[in-house]
């Protein structure tokens, strides 16, 4: 994997890339060290893992997120699951995009373990002639390291989203898909004509794994179905205090997991948290299970200024 850590390296001695980087300790520009370290003009220093990551956090953040749950996300990503959302979200930045010859450059804050920025790197790469420079952000070291080994044409790194080790205006696009925003942090990263795109979950999203989950009759976990429907009022609100909303799309769609993917599928959302053993294997022993997929994807901009 050490070919990994090579080919960030090449990237991050081009200019491109190295203009996109900032310390997220003291905000100063940073450099590239012998193949090995970026180095900040304040000596604070970070490795380039063998996988060709990098690692901005200084210590260790807790999360229920590890491992075998991004995995399980892959395999499930990997069929197709999320395609449509994906296609319409390349299909924005392109109509936004297609007139220009400068590189693209495109941040999935919250990647995980990279699947959704992946598959955005390559139809992008498809249908554009401007280099597609793909950096993914997210504060899970498993997340992050499954992701560089299976994408070696991005940039990955380990880093909290509210001191992020990118410099001012440096992306094009921001997404954010079915994880938390920083909109402040984002603001501060989106170039002047840069759009974000934000997907969150609407009532349908899941509904009849959330019902085969929450309508036990058992008292200790009787948590209705509407306790647990998605309500967005508060998500688009809060996104349009900081971005004039430039667009919205609902995706309602169908997907049929096969007994393969049902395990995985599970594993994967946090939904079954807490929920009985016995439950889950129920679940699990199916045969099929058709899921409703129902996301907003919402695109903002800058908003212009006030006088």
């Amino acid at each position: 994997m050490r070919k990994n850590r090579k080919k960030t390296a090449v990237a991050l001695t081009s200019p491109a890339y190295s203009h996109l980087l900032r310390c997220p300790i003291c905000a100063s520009s940073m450099q590239l060290r012998d193949g090995r370290s970026l180095v900040c003009s304040s000596k604070h220093s970070f490795d380039l893992s063998k996988h060709g990551y990098v690692h901005f956090l200084s210590r260790p953040m807790r999360t229920k997120y590890e491992k075998p749950l991004f995995e399980a996300r892959k395999k499930v990503m990997d069929s197709g699951f999320f395609a449509p959302v994906l296609s319409h979200i390349a299909e924005r930045i392109t109509a936004s995009w297609q007139a220009r010859a400068m590189p693209l450059r495109l941040l999935d804050a919250g990647c995980g373990e990279g699947s959704h920025l992946s598959v955005l790197q390559q139809q992008l790469s498809r249908v554009s002639d401007a280099a597609v420079l793909a950096s993914g952000l997210d504060i899970s070291k498993d997340a992050i390291a499954l992701a560089a080994k299976n994408n070696g044409e991005a940039f990955w790194c380990v880093a909290d989203l509210a001191h992020s080790p990118f410099a001012d205006r440096s992306f094009d696009f921001i997404v954010n898909i079915l994880s938390p925003s920083n909109y402040a942090e984002f603001q501060r990263l989106l170039a002047g004509t840069g759009n974000v795109i934000k997907v969150f979950p609407g009532p349908d999203y899941l509904k009849e794994l959330r019902s085969l989950l929450y309508s036990s009759t058992d008292s200790s976990h009787s948590m209705s179905l509407e306790r647990n429907v998605y309500d967005n009022l508060a998500t688009i609100a809060r996104f349009s205090e900081y971005f004039e909303v430039l667009g919205s799309q609902r995706l309602h769609y169908s997907f049929l997991l096969q007994q393969p993917l049902i395990e995985p599928f599970i594993a994967m959302t946090p939904l079954s948290w807490g929920m009985k053993e016995s439950l889950v294997q129920q679940i699990k022993q199916r045969h099929t299970l058709e899921v409703t997929v129902d996301l907003t994807v919402i695109i903002g901009g800058r908003k212009a200024a006030v006088y």
